[in-house]
């Protein structure tokens, strides 16, 4: 089966067929993904048929306790004699899937399927109607069950039920930073300062971190894998940026901005799809929004009701791809020369400092130097860590020890080291090959984040069937 092919099946009604073949990849390339997905869709949720059949071999596979990697799919459809089908799974674009988004795109999936669902009832009604029923009446009686059917379907949380904490244990994955225990992932931000304090600079130090997979400010080691950053500037200063950036060497086509006169203003309808589809292509690891007062203009920011819509749907973006999403805000008063933040100093209303998990502070405690410290005024999953000294630099910030420098990573190391023992014998699947590093002691995002290195340097491959193994330089 040919992608035109599959075009050609679901021409004319909605349907994303590119997130249905992206939801697949995640399946075969690791099972618990396939389990996430199951969890929300029925293989009659895809608009087109070939994928209707092969995600009833992942539902098979997985009912029968198998894996749904590319092997044992590309069996089961030998098992139902489906040969065309065997050939397009064995051609998954797996290499261009980013499975940790299943979840989101089972949504979709879902989505879609209801909206095809209210049309098919509607097509339904209408050639009932041109047939000239004999019994109009009964037509209308007929139509209004018809139609309550599709309202069922289209309402997705009515026949819900609680589910346990082990379940949800699974479904959820564990709670994990960044910058532990700084930058929080899947957990909204927020970083106060008076303006000059320092707040985006702040925030450029931490793109440093993301795009370069220099160590922390405190020194810690970086375990995220180098990675694209997404910044929403509604300030104007763009051009600020790029010559900061520029100044301290930052990779700037690892740096993402909103295009020209494209501004997702958080008080309007759209913008935060339009900041997804952004995080999306750009497969984002920390997006920073300067800042709040520009970004939702005629907000009223002493109003809970008004502040609350324009954070929310923040807190569920960074939870949804498991990233830190950062606010830059100002305080509610005027500073001189010296200043302490206080959590009561947020400009605004309480929505601010209820939405945000982490909330950082900048202070200036001497009109002597132009010395500051960076603090955690609010962490809502532990203890406030240390404050950290900077001092603003004409290439970014010079913390109170050097880390601007690259140093040497054990932990990312260690876990190399156990990915090319693990694929030594031969090619693994991705839980296999998480199951044998785990074993040796490595921590699973610091296992993710030195395949995706190995990936982009090319010393691992991920092949057409799921499975990873060494490159030819490697195993030789």
């Amino acid at each position: 089966m040919s992608t035109a092919t599959v075009a050609e099946e679901t021409r004319g009604l909605p349907q994303d067929l590119q997130t249905e073949t992206d939801l697949l990849c995640a399946c075969v390339i690791d099972s618990k993904w396939a389990d996430i997905a199951l969890q929300c869709v029925e293989p009659g949720d895809f608009a087109s048929e070939g994928h209707q059949v092969i995600f009833q071999a992942v539902k098979c596979l997985r009912q029968g306790g198998r894996d749904s990697d590319v092997v044992n799919v590309c069996a089961e459809l030998r098992r139902v004699n489906q040969p065309d089908l065997f050939e397009y799974a064995k051609a998954l674009p797996v290499q261009d899937c980013w499975p940790e988004r299943a979840a989101q795109r089972a949504q979709i999936v879902k989505q879609q399927s209801r909206l095809r669902r209210v049309i098919a009832v509607g097509g339904e009604l209408r050639r009932k109607a041109f047939d000239g029923p004999d019994d109009p009446a009964a037509m209308i009686e007929a139509a209004i069950a018809e139609l309550q059917e599709a309202r069922q379907a289209w309402q997705p949380f009515q026949h819900a039920m609680p589910i346990s904490f082990s379940e949800a244990d699974r479904l959820y994955g564990d709670a994990s930073c960044a910058w532990d225990p700084y930058l929080e992932n899947g957990s909204l931000h927020i970083v106060c300062a008076p303006p000059e304090g320092g707040k985006s600079y702040f925030g450029l130090d931490l793109m440093r971190c993301f795009t370069t997979g220099a160590d922390w400010p405190d020194g810690q080691e970086n375990d995220v894998a180098p990675g694209n950053v997404l910044l929403v500037d509604y300030e104007a200063t763009q051009r600020q940026y790029i010559d900061r950036a520029r100044a301290a060497g930052l990779p700037l086509d690892l740096l993402r901005m909103q295009p020209p006169d494209c501004l997702p203003y958080l008080n309007q309808q759209g913008s935060f799809d339009l900041i997804r589809r952004w995080i999306e292509a750009a497969e984002a690891r920390l997006v920073i929004l300067d800042s709040w007062r520009d970004a939702a203009p005629g907000v009223n920011e002493d109003s809970s009701t008004e502040v609350s819509p324009t954070l929310q749907p923040l807190k569920a973006i960074a939870r949804d791809f498991d990233i830190p999403v950062l606010v830059l805000h100002h305080p509610g008063k005027m500073y001189g020369a010296t200043w302490t933040m206080q959590l009561t100093d947020l400009r605004g209303s309480g929505a601010f400092i209820g939405a945000a998990r982490v909330i950082f502070g900048i202070d200036k405690p001497s009109a002597a130097s132009e010395a500051r410290t960076l603090k955690v005024m609010k962490r809502n999953s532990g203890p406030k860590p240390s404050s950290l000294g900077f001092e603003i630099g004409d290439a970014g910030l010079v913390w109170g020890a050097p880390t601007l420098r690259r140093r040497s990573r054990p932990r990312m190391d260690e876990a190399k080291a156990a990915i090319r023992e693990a694929l030594t014998p031969g090619p693994l699947t991705y839980g296999t090959l998480m199951a044998f590093c785990e074993k040796a002691g490595a921590k699973t995002r610091t296992v993710d984040s030195a395949r995706d290195e190995m990936l982009k340097a090319g010393s691992i491959i991920l092949g057409q069937d799921g499975r990873y193994s060494l490159a030819a330089c490697e195993d030789g």
